[in-house]
């Protein structure tokens, strides 16, 4: 699965670096791909599952 997204507000702050401040930041999901475009029609065919309506379902919860 590849995911890109951007972290906006607070500075850069290294994992390898402790810091005892602590900003807000908020992250936004630009594009979810799941790389399923030639398997998931297959899986659905063969196991009798709307597999893409129930992926659907869980990423909206």
């Amino acid at each position: 699965m590849n995911i890109q997204f951007v972290i906006r507000g607070g500075a850069y702050r290294s994992p390898n670096v402790e810091s005892s401040t602590v900003s807000s930041s908020s992250i936004y999901i630009i594009e979810v791909n799941p790389r399923g475009s030639r398997t998931i029609p297959f899986i659905s065919k063969v196991t009798g599952l709307p597999v893409a309506k129930v992926a659907t379902r869980v990423f909206a919860r």
